[in-house]
């Protein structure tokens, strides 16, 4: 804990002046407003829930999921790259990614949480880790998944279980639970970014065309 007393880190922290909003009641049915064609739709849901690119490698038996390296993006540089790329497109300054049992403290800070502010893109995501246990009584936390495997996890698993919600301006709000329940992510992002993420990811167009859905 840290000396204010506080159990999270305070830089992750939103503050502006958009007026607050309470959750919306209905989800994936206003999930994207009709901004976007029925192939336009499908190719969404045909990224981030049957192709989901979160496996490790390509030697991962993870069903249809792929990996990011079908794309084109492998190793530690090209990741980063890829990273930045997906939070200049979206408007996010930063994935919060976080090592953590419990996210809760973040996410309200990031005003992710009860009354949200809808306008600004934001993302809090909580990372997959191993822990072991020492004999001499240390702990070691190794991360189980990438970070980018983490976000894209959190998406498709927000989308598969509903929790999707238009939130009226061309911006919507995503979150997750894990199995035992505990809130594990929550994004604000723009409904347009969701689609143009999966052009930056398919940077060659190997998977995914431009003109198949009339974007050139």
């Amino acid at each position: 804990m840290s000396k204010s007393g506080k159990s999270f880190n305070e830089n992750y922290r939103h503050e502006c002046e958009t007026e607050l909003v309470e959750i919306p009641s209905v989800g994936m049915n206003q999930l994207f407003d009709s901004s976007f064609s029925m192939n336009e739709l499908a190719e969404l849901f045909d990224f981030y829930l049957v192709h989901t690119p979160v496996k490790r490698d390509e030697k991962a038996k993870d069903g249809n999921n792929r990996w990011l390296g079908d794309y084109g993006w492998k190793g530690g540089a090209e990741l980063s790259k890829l990273e930045s790329s997906l939070l200049k497109t979206s408007g996010i300054s930063s994935f919060v990614i976080l090592k953590s049992d419990c996210i809760d403290s973040t996410l309200a800070a990031m005003k992710l949480t009860g009354k949200i502010c809808p306008s600004c893109p934001r993302a809090v995501f909580k990372l997959n880790c191993k822990i072991n246990l020492k004999e001499d009584g240390g702990i070691n936390v190794t991360p189980s998944e990438s970070r980018l495997a983490c976000v894209f996890r959190h998406i498709r698993n927000a989308m598969a279980h509903g929790q999707v919600y238009g939130l009226g301006n061309q911006m919507i709000y995503m979150f997750d639970k894990d199995d035992d329940g505990k809130n594990s992510a929550a994004l604000v992002i723009k409904q347009k970014a969701l689609f143009d993420w999966i052009r930056v990811v398919d940077k060659n167009g190997a998977f995914y065309s431009d003109s198949a859905n009339g974007r050139e």
